[in-house]
């Protein structure tokens, strides 16, 4: 007897020996009455119990309660193993583990489970294809009307073993994917394709399987087709690349792969804060066998190691790499892949077209590899702010074998040092590499043993330039290395104070502090200095590498804490008058503590040098008003005692005469 989605009395279901804990009313052998209703039968929204108890429905356990709900219902599986095939149309539910269920669906299914026309939360499910044969774990799709939507969350899935296999398919679905673990999936960890596609995937573990064929090819995350995700705060990795020789793969596998293969709109990903780490690649941007692909990435903040490329864009992508730590840690990894491993790589398509892939690349980490960055055929890469530090070659560029590529690459304000080969090699490249106001290492500058003409002073003509004294990082010909920075870059420098009070620290919230100096007050003009202490003197420094007209905030730190009302005084010109003279500079960050704060704009306000050039002079320092005079007879000012209290005197005294001349009287009488 079927008697499924009922109200047994109880929400533990019927009393029976198959169902442990039920004490709702009885029901005898041959009955099928899972899954039941948590409530009274009118109860909006439902919950259904699912349990692998008593004789399983002809549509199975957890399928009989999809079909039995209704829009807004929960449906609740408890701990067992579920050979069953989900499907959810036109529905919006929430299908939530109890404990641990397994959901394994049937034998050679196309999937487990598959949403369509509905707005579906899978919460806590195992989905284990297990020598099934699967194509999809979960499936969403959504024929483009917009109907399909959902969220996969505290899900594991795994084994979807078939060719072509994906963990988890999204299909013009704005799905979020979040805290899963995802796992031994034959191409795809999850999939995104198409336009509205636009879901987050954030804090999921997706672990890549070790594959030992040539032909295979793997993707942590995928996103294609016109898709725009965020994928955030995840863990992608393999416990190696690859068990055959790096160099024999006709595919590279990637732990996040962003693509257009139709290369219609382009798709796009925010890729922000994520590990990853033992993949072929790490992140790759762009399908380099199809013309015409303008897909985007911005890859910000990630930890990025050991992976053959750790980021790589090609085609006609374009990418904005900030902020990310890409390092080679791994000293087997760093064998197996020598001596092609890269940080980062940039080149145009495999394609009959020539393509120009557009990247930035600033203020990122980008240590221990072959080469930090190579650049291969056309590209326009600006490469700014960067660390690039320990690699054989810093950055690398490939011969234009006679083909003309035109690449536009410039390398400004970054730190160029202990790359072993060269800080920068364009030796086979045509045109001329822009490398100027870079930090090769030592102030000497870089080595640069070919030329004719000995630098500093710089000349126009970087072709004739050498510098065989330097003993920075190595430069090739090619190189425009001159002016360069003659210290280290940073957004911090100290120093002591010029009046002894101890360290100061400057921070800049964008740029590198240059050239900090303690000025004592003594050396600077008297005229129109404001009536203020200066206690720990000025000071002297200026911030290189911003924007045409940027604004920075500074934040000092001092050695004691400074009053409120403290102000901060600089000598110099203001953009309404030009000639030196003192002003007052506002402040931010003033509570009494020892950490100030003070806003500078490029050619502008604070900028002694009143151009707008990315240079940001500034001489300054904070002042206190006077202490209070010295105390006299104890207190803190003096006062005329005696003028405030003869009228008191005057007083009392008249009061005790008339007081002495009543006694008499009485006396007398």
């Amino acid at each position: 007897v079927t008697a499924t989605c009922n109200w047994w009395g109880d929400a533990s279901g019927p009393t029976h020996a198959s169902n442990t804990g039920g004490t709702g009313d009885k029901v005898s052998d041959n009955v099928a009455y899972s899954p039941w209703l948590g409530a009274t039968k009118d109860t909006a929204p439902m919950t259904f119990i699912v349990d692998d108890v008593g004789p399983e429905p002809a549509a199975g356990y957890i399928q009989t309660a999809i079909n039995g709900a209704t829009a807004g219902d929960t449906i609740t599986v408890a701990t067992g193993t579920y050979d069953e095939q989900l499907s959810i149309d036109g529905n919006d539910l929430t299908i939530q583990a109890a404990s641990t269920p397994v959901i394994t669906g049937v034998p050679n299914a196309e999937y487990i489970i598959k949403v369509t026309n509905a707005d579906v939360t899978l919460d806590g499910l195992i989905v284990d294809g297990t020598g099934n044969n699967i194509l999809y774990g979960i499936w969403y799709y959504d024929d483009g009307s917009g109907a399909t939507s959902g969220t996969i969350t505290n899900c594991t899935v795994a084994y979807i073993e078939r060719a072509e296999g994906k963990d988890i398919r999204i299909e013009n679905s704005p799905v979020d994917i979040t805290n899963n673990t995802i796992k031994e999936f034959a191409k795809d960890g999850i999939f995104v394709r198409d336009s509205l596609s636009t879901g987050i995937i954030s804090g999921n573990e997706i672990i890549l399987r070790t594959i030992d064929d040539v032909n295979e090819v793997q993707y942590g995350v995928q996103v294609g087709w016109g898709a725009d995700a965020t994928i955030q705060n995840n863990l992608i990795y393999d416990s190696t690349i690859a068990s055959v020789d790096i160099y024999d793969w006709n595919w590279t596998s990637s732990g996040i792969f962003v693509l257009d293969a139709g290369a219609t709109t382009g798709s796009r990903a925010n890729i922000i804060n994520n590990h990853i780490h033992h993949c072929m690649e790490g992140v790759h941007i762009g399908y380099q066998t199809v013309e015409g692909d303008t897909s985007y990435g911005l890859i910000k903040d990630n930890h990025i190691h050991d992976c053959f490329w750790c980021v790589g864009v090609v085609g006609d992508a374009s990418a904005d790499i900030e902020n990310n730590t890409i390092k080679m840690l791994d000293a087997d990894v760093k064998a197996f892949v020598s001596p092609g491993g890269e940080g980062i790589f940039v080149g145009g398509g495999w394609t009959d077209v020539h393509e120009y892939p557009t990247v930035t690349i600033t203020d990122n980490t980008i240590d221990n590899f072959d080469m930090g960055i190579d650049i291969y055929e056309f590209a326009d890469v600006t490469i700014t702010g960067n660390d690039i530090t320990n690699n054989d070659y810093g950055v690398y560029t490939n011969a234009d074998a006679g083909e003309g590529w035109a690449q536009t690459v410039v390398a400004h304000c970054n730190n160029i040092v202990g790359n072993s080969e060269c800080g920068v090699d364009n030796s086979a490249n045509s045109a001329t590499f822009d490398a100027t106001n870079n930090w090769w290492g030592d102030a000497s500058g870089p080595l640069d043993p070919e030329g004719t003409v000995e630098v500093p002073p710089c000349t126009d003509d970087p072709t004739t330039e050498e510098n065989a004294d330097g003993t920075g990082n190595k430069v090739s010909d090619n190189v425009d290395y001159c002016p360069w920075y003659g210290s280290v870059l940073e957004p911090t420098q100290s120093g002591n104070t010029a009046t002894g009070t101890g360290e100061a620290t400057f921070t800049s919230s964008d740029g590198n502090v240059r050239n900090f100096t303690a000025v004592d007050e003594a050396t600077l003009p008297a005229e129109g200095k404001p009536d203020l202490n200066f206690p720990h003197g000025f000071f002297s420094f200026d911030i290189c590498c911003l924007e045409s007209g940027e604004t920075v905030t500074v934040t000092i730190t001092l050695p004691d804490n400074v009053p409120v009302g403290t102000q901060y005084w600089k000598y110099g010109p203001t953009p309404t008058d030009p000639s030196n003279h003192w002003y007052q500079l506002p402040m931010g960050s003033n509570d009494g503590d020892n950490v100030i704060a003070i806003t500078l704009v490029d050619g502008g306000l604070g900028d002694d040098d009143g151009l707008a050039n990315g240079l940001i002079v500034d001489q300054g320092g904070p002042g206190q008003p006077p202490s209070p005079p010295p105390a006299v007879g104890g207190e803190a000012y003096p006062v005329n005692k005696l003028g405030i209290l003869a009228p008191w005197i005057g007083l009392i005294t008249a009061i005790i005469a008339v007081a002495s001349v009543l006694m008499l009287r009485r006396r007398r009488t």
